[in-house]
């Protein structure tokens, strides 16, 4: 089993909306497993035929997401954390609504009418650093990309990979506190106790304590064995 350590670094801000407070639309401090999936080029156009289109970047038509037929086929080949935050710093952005889909519900009065209306924007900021993980039974050091687009504004992000080549003897299986998030529809081992965080589609949670087996990487690092992407029947 191969694990790869893929540090992320923003060379641009970082803007997805997490949760909205009035006129605040806020961006959380951890980056989702399935954004990243699509992000690292490990999800692949289908042609007419079913085969995938390989060297080609994924794109939808339309606006329903449809990440279990997307990521399902990717079990037993590649998986992917979600990615903690290593040095990560906020910046905020005010915005005019305009054409963009951000705009306030309320309706204005007539005195209103001619009055433009902003927005506030929570940002990661440029110059944050995330860890994720990529697990696969290979060796992708060669297939993941070095620069990737995250988030609405599709901002340049910096990858840098580490391998580790990890035996089956290397598996513990003991209770433990896992000290990555997770996706918890995804790890086969029962939880114990963790942290919530409520983000969409799918909330992580942190400071896991699982009982099951787990693979430990030379820094302490624990990372669940037998992760897939799952999704509700």
């Amino acid at each position: 089993m191969f694990i790869h350590r893929c540090r992320l670094t923003l060379h641009d801000n970082v803007y997805y909306e997490t949760r909205a407070a009035g006129r605040l639309y806020e961006t959380e401090k951890y980056l989702h497993n399935y954004a990243l999936t699509y992000a690292l080029g490990l999800v692949r156009e289908r042609g007419d035929n079913g085969h995938e289109t390989i060297g080609a970047p994924y794109f939808v038509t339309t606006r329903s997401p449809t990440y279990a037929q997307d990521l399902t086929p990717l079990n037993g080949r590649v998986y992917v954390t979600p990615a903690r935050p290593v040095n990560v710093s906020f910046a905020f952005h005010t915005f005019k609504y305009a054409s963009n889909h951000y705009h306030d519900l309320s309706t204005a009065s007539p005195a209103d009418k001619n009055r433009p209306s902003y927005g506030r924007a929570k940002e990661l900021a440029v110059g944050s650093e995330f860890e994720c993980f990529a697990i696969a039974p290979q060796d992708l050091t060669k297939q993941l990309p070095r620069w990737i687009r995250l988030g609405l504004w599709m901002a340049k992000t910096r990858v840098e990979v580490t391998v580790y080549e990890l035996e089956a003897k290397t598996i513990k299986a003991e209770p433990a506190v896992i000290s990555i998030p997770l996706n918890s529809l995804d790890v086969a081992s029962p939880l114990m106790v963790f942290d919530f965080i409520s983000m969409p589609p799918v909330s992580l949670i942190v400071n896991a304590r699982i009982d099951g087996p787990y693979y430990e990487l030379d820094d302490k690092t624990r990372i669940p064995a037998g992760m897939k992407y799952t999704f509700p029947s």
